[in-house]
């Protein structure tokens, strides 16, 4: 794994363990053309292991067994390896998702000028995904979600949760995902001075109080004269 791959990883573990496990497969395991081989796999396990250590991760992975060069004692442990990280990849994500949901005022008020500097972002940031290193199904999917976000800032009401849905794709699939930072910089800049949707709502009106009668300390016309004493 190289020093850049490790360089751009989140600090949070949750968020990170589904990025650097994502590469790691498909570096090690996920290869359409040839058969994965033992040593790759190991290759798979020891940096799965290593970046687990690092983030004070529990794999609970029997260690042993995956460095012997037994294949009868190699594959079990690894087949439990690889279901673990799949369990935990899936498992972040998901806790991932709802701290991004829970943080986040999701519905914003745009103006004119704001969207227009988020678009001039977005077009840059589709120019970096046409040319970036990905398969067509993922580049596809990249720029759905991008489109998706698009279309949701020129609404009246800006839905942020589209903004993070491609965030969190890009983080995932983007190797150079620093050759996005400038423009991502830029769009959280707007949003960052746009107005939520409770701020820019009217203050509410508060009904005026009818006045109660009005009170005198003059005596009732009469009142004197009825007094016993």
């Amino acid at each position: 794994m190289g020093e850049d791959e490790l360089f751009d990883l989140p600090e949070d573990a949750e968020e990170a363990f589904p990025i650097f496990e994502h590469r790691l497969r498909e570096r090690y395991l996920e290869d359409e053309f040839r058969d994965t081989s033992l040593e790759e796999r190991r290759q798979y396990a020891t940096n799965l292991i290593g970046f687990c250590d690092a983030y004070e991760i529990d794999l609970g992975t029997d260690l042993e067994s995956l460095l012997s060069y037994d294949r009868d004692e190699f594959f079990p442990a690894f087949n439990a390896l690889e279901a673990k990280a799949a369990i935990l990849a899936v498992k972040f994500r998901l806790s991932a998702n709802r701290k991004i949901k829970a943080a986040i005022v999701p519905v914003y008020v745009l103006s004119p000028a704001q969207k227009s500097r988020i678009h001039k972002s977005l077009s840059e940031i589709r120019t970096v995904i046409a040319e970036a290193d990905l398969s067509d199904q993922k580049r596809d999917a990249l720029s759905k979600k991008l489109n998706a976000f698009a279309q949701e800032v020129d609404r009246d009401r800006t839905n942020g949760e589209t903004l993070m849905a491609f965030y969190v794709s890009a983080k995932r699939e983007l190797k150079e995902f620093s050759d996005i930072s400038e423009q991502w910089s830029r769009i959280a800049d707007v949003f960052s001075k746009a107005k939520d949707l409770v701020d820019a709502l009217p203050a509410p009106k508060v009904p005026k109080l009818l006045e109660g009668p009005k009170t005198t300390d003059q005596p009732l016309p009469g009142f004197e004269d009825e007094i016993p004493f």
